[in-house]
């Protein structure tokens, strides 16, 4: 029996017309029995055609359960290589039997494979296998055999159902009467099959795949499945199923609906209008929603060649994209052992973070069935890389982040000249030497001549990835290479404000000091001494402290300084320990000024917690400020806690004040002491003018005034 596009049109109705729908299918042929729809297809889009799509990883967007996908039949036709690998002797059955009989293809809704092996055949325990793991699959043991299945098994996507592939193993045995058994009961055949209807396996194709079968498979399935001319939709996952009259309805109308939702995809995606294959994309992260932003963001930018750098997303969309775009060049730039081997055979190249990585995708062990090229992600970037500082520091740190193969394009000092007119503060030499100690995963350094030479520079040295900071955004797009990052510059350094840094300190150089520090440099005046300096010294880690004094100097950990202040630019010792001084000073001033025994005075929940003076400074520093508390006597200054400091910051915003404390002293000193306006303040007259400060004292009156009164233009006359 024939079902027709008209027919299967009339199939998308309202869903207030879901009876019609049984109806028109009782009325087509009288058996059929379309009792158990509900738990099989999404009420909303079996109704109407139009939202119905097809993914060649998920299946058709409107029917909830597994499928049988182009993604399933790849990781069939790996499993299958792999068992024969193993010379596993081994025949399907079940639903794959039938499939066979039927026309040589599983059923769409085919939700496994059944495989039957006896166990006085097996050599080993299947899940002991590390094949299954480097393969991209699981293997468990329960009682009666095996489940394999693809990793992505445990993946949950919000944006559309999973698809994954499972093979159950029977493990069986046969009797004295040559009946086959299973080891725990499971499946039809259990007791019904005679040995010679399963032995000996013979070679069968489905979907073109060449697997091993009964021997007599029209047996199995008779004795099994009775008669199979009928069509019954069913899965392990519901109790109910889908019966009609003939198995072709059941296969014509999902090959329609597949037919429809790849015409959907094409629709919303292409609109009618050809795909240019033209640009290069990076794609760095997994932000898309869903698999048709993914493909209209492609034919949106015109896209040929797409550099993948996030496994989540080449697992989530590589299927749709080579189906959808089969002309597309994917790159993969791979940096872990998570991904399954399955998705990289949609890749035209893999670019591994290491050669161990790239080892582990190599084995003999892994099935490709269209195995890409191989390479390590040999990465390069180029730059002056003066006076080395913490945005060089974190150019490497993404470099590493991509790559443990790092190749540096060092400007020459005369480059660097030509560029920037003015020579590097330190040689190209100090520059290499720097560069290599900060990083350990730069394999070469070489000098950069010229801007124009980066073809060439990136072909000697076979780099596929490209990456430089994004204040170059755009100036290198058209370089030959596989893959160009622009990564985020930081801004609160660069070298030539540390190059006009140090040139200041030429005005506080103590070169009596420097002289003396070092008598083995034997300079003799200041101009020697501060070339010395700014040439070798800094570099040296020498400086113009008067080391007689700051003995401790010599055993400053600057480096490790130097990390607690990310953003004060302590590239170089000299600088760490000036900022270290400075920071030793402002905190013995405070120490001086702040009083311990108001402090705790004030607030008696710190009482027991801080001990002596240092405990209470560092807890007003850390909790206090952000508390709004003080170190003022509130004894004296009780008007503190109603002052209302925000509101005077905005009176005065000159005063960049930032919390209460500073600014409550701030109007102590400029509207209470030595202010004339306090003195003659005539608090009990404001006082009685107005019903709402009866109950404020003179202080409080005074802050009310100065920060409500004028304002509301009250009088204190």
């Amino acid at each position: 029996m024939n079902i027709c596009q008209t027919d299967i049109d009339k199939l998308y109705m309202s869903k207030k017309d879901f009876n019609n729908f049984k109806e028109y299918i009782m009325e087509k042929n009288d058996n059929v029995l379309f009792d158990y729809y509900a738990p099989f297809f999404k009420y909303d889009k079996i109704f109407n055609s139009e939202m119905i799509t097809y993914s060649p990883y998920y299946g058709l967007s409107n029917y909830n359960f597994l499928m049988f996908t182009e993604f399933t039949k790849d990781n069939a036709i790996i499993f299958f290589n792999l068992i024969e690998n193993l010379k596993l002797e081994y025949g399907i059955f079940a639903g794959s039997s039938i499939g066979y009989l039927r026309d040589k293809r599983n059923m769409y809704w085919t939700d496994d494979y059944d495989i039957l092996v006896f166990k006085d055949k097996l050599k080993y325990d299947l899940a002991e296998l590390s094949v299954w793991d480097k393969n991209g699959f699981i293997c468990a043991k329960p009682d009666g055999g095996y489940f394999i299945l693809s990793k992505n098994y445990h993946d949950t996507y919000k944006e559309f159902k999973n698809n994954y592939f499972q093979c159950d193993v029977f493990l069986s045995y046969i009797d004295d009467n040559n009946i086959v058994y299973n080891t725990a009961e499971w499946g039809l055949y259990h007791g019904k099959l005679n040995k010679n209807i399963v032995l000996p396996f013979k070679k069968i194709k489905l979907n073109n795949i060449e697997l091993y079968g009964f021997n007599n498979i029209d047996e199995e399935v008779k004795i099994c499945y009775g008669d199979i001319s009928k069509g019954h939709l069913y899965t392990h996952a519901s109790n109910n199923s889908i019966k009609v009259s003939k198995w072709e309805l059941l296969d014509q109308f999902f090959e329609i609906m597949i037919a429809k939702g790849i015409a959907n995809v094409n629709k919303n995606i292409f609109n009618n209008k050809n795909h240019f294959y033209e640009k290069k994309i990076n794609i760095l992260d997994d932000t898309f929603n869903n698999t048709l932003d993914v493909l209209k963001f492609i034919k949106n930018n015109n896209v040929k060649i797409l550099n993948i750098f996030n496994s989540n997303f080449l697992k989530k969309f590589i299927y749709d994209i080579k189906f959808y775009f089969s002309k597309i060049i994917i790159n993969f730039y791979c940096y872990d052992k998570l991904c399954s081997p399955l998705y990289l055979n949609k890749c035209s190249n893999v670019y591994f973070y290491n050669q161990e990585l790239l080892n582990h995708y190599n084995s003999e062990d892994i099935i490709y069935i269209s195995k890409p090229n191989f390479d390590i992600i040999r990465l390069i970037t180029f730059g002056t890389f003066d006076l080395f500082h913490d945005g060089h520091d974190n150019i490497f740190k993404q470099c590493e982040k991509y790559s443990n193969h790092i190749i540096v394009g060092l400007s020459s000092d005369e480059f660097t000249f030509r560029k920037k007119n003015i020579y590097p503060f330190d040689n190209f030499n100090i520059r290499k030497e720097k560069i290599k100690n900060n990083c350990k995963s730069i394999k070469l350094v070489f000098s950069e001549e010229k801007m124009e030479l980066k073809n060439e520079y990136i072909s000697n040295t076979n780099a596929n990835l490209f990456l430089m900071g994004d204040d170059w955004a755009g100036k290198f797009d058209d370089i030959n290479c596989n893959s160009i990052i622009y990564t985020r510059r930081t801004d609160y350094v660069c070298s030539t404000d540390l190059r006009n840094e140090i040139n200041q300190y030429y005005k506080t150089f103590d070169f009596k000091n420097y002289i003396n520090n070092y008598p083995e440099l034997k300079l003799d005046n200041k101009n020697n001494a501060w070339k010395h300096w700014v040439n070798v010294g800094i570099n040296e880690n020498k400086t113009f402290f008067n080391l007689q004094i700051h003995k401790d100097y010599e055993s400053f950990n600057w480096l490790e300084y130097k990390q607690k202040f990310p953003k004060k630019n302590l590239v170089y010792k000299h600088k760490a320990y000036d900022h270290f001084l400075n920071a030793k000073q402002d905190f013995i001033n405070k120490h001086n000024s702040f009083i311990y025994e108001n402090y705790i005075n004030n607030y008696d929940d710190i009482k027991t917690t801080t001990k002596n003076v240092d405990d209470a400074l560092k807890h007003w520093e850390k909790f206090g400020i952000n508390e709004e508390r003080t170190y003022i006597n509130l004894s004296e200054y009780s008007y503190y806690n109603m002052f209302n400091w925000k509101l005077y910051k905005e009176l005065y915003p000159i005063k960049n004040l930032t919390n209460k404390h500073d600014a409550f002293i701030d109007f102590v000193v400029n509207f209470v002491i030595n202010n004339k306006e306090y003195d003659n303040f005539n608090w009990e007259k404001y006082k009685n003018k107005y019903e709402d400060l009866k109950n404020l004292n003179k202080n409080n009156l005074w802050v009310h005034w100065i920060l409500y009164g004028k304002k509301e233009n009250r009088s204190i006359n």
